[in-house]
């Protein structure tokens, strides 16, 4: 965490510089996913307190996340979101289109 945030001040001198982009823009911009991921990370973690197999408790932990994230995302119509599904649609589609031919 303590790394996380350092580097994000670092990085985000240059961007206030040379882009006219602040701090209070940037921090703006990435809050929603940061307040999701703490969410996600709350949901998880009250898995720990189940009396189940590790392994089974993993397994838990990885599906809620991944579909409280992607459902949440799509809810608050996050850009993050919206970018990455818009990305990996097109990296499908164009194997798909080489598969064909």
């Amino acid at each position: 965490l303590v790394s996380c945030i350092t580097s994000q001040m670092i990085n985000a001198y240059p961007n206030k510089k040379l882009l006219n982009y602040g701090y209070k823009e940037q921090i703006k911009d990435f809050l929603p996913e940061i307040i999701l991921s703490m969410a996600m990370g709350g949901i998880i973690f009250l898995f720990n307190f189940l009396d189940l197999n590790i392994c089974m408790i993993l397994c838990m932990q990885l599906f809620v996340g991944l579909i409280f994230y992607i459902v949440v995302s799509k809810l608050l119509k996050l850009e993050s979101y919206i970018f990455l599904t818009s990305e990996l649609k097109s990296v499908l589609n164009l194997k798909w289109k080489q598969k064909n031919e």
